[in-house]
C-alpha cells in the first residue's frame, strides 16, 4: 500500500512537498534502473524477463482465460518497459540490438573501421 505523501491539499506547502518527494522517488527509480542496464547481465536479464512476459506478441489465444492470463503478463512486461524507457530510451534499443545480435555486428564493423583508418 502506498503512503499518501499529501494529508491536505488545500495546504501548499504539503502539495510543493509532495511533488519533491515524487520526483526524488522517481528520479532514485531512475538511478536503481540505470545501474541494472548499464551492464551487459542486467540488460540481458531484463530483455529476458521481457521476452517471457511476451511484451511483443500478441495476448490472443483461443482459450479466454489464457487471454487473461496472457494480458496480464503482458501488463507487467510493459510496466517494466516503462521503467526502462524513462531511465533512458536508449537502453530499450540497446537491448533490442543486442538480442538480436546487431550491437556485436556494430561493434565489429566500428572496430574494422579504426583499423582500416589507421
Amino acid at each position: 500500500m502506498t503512503k499518501a505523501y499529501v494529508g491536505n491539499v488545500d495546504d501548499p506547502s504539503q502539495v510543493r512537498n509532495a511533488d519533491k518527494k515524487v520526483k526524488d522517488r522517481e528520479w532514485n527509480e531512475a538511478q536503481d534502473a540505470k545501474s541494472v542496464l548499464q551492464t551487459a547481465g542486467g540488460r540481458r536479464l531484463l530483455w529476458r524477463i521481457l521476452t517471457y512476459c511476451r511484451v511483443f506478441e500478441s495476448v490472443y489465444d483461443e482459450r479466454p482465460n489464457k487471454i487473461a492470463y496472457n494480458s496480464g503478463r503482458q501488463d507487467t512486461g510493459h510496466f517494466i518497459t516503462g521503467i526502462i524507457a524513462f531511465a533512458g530510451e536508449e537502453y530499450l534499443l540497446r537491448m533490442m540490438k543486442e538480442a538480436a545480435g546487431l550491437d556485436e555486428v556494430e561493434n565489429n564493423d566500428a572496430q574494422n573501421q579504426t583499423e582500416t583508418e589507421e
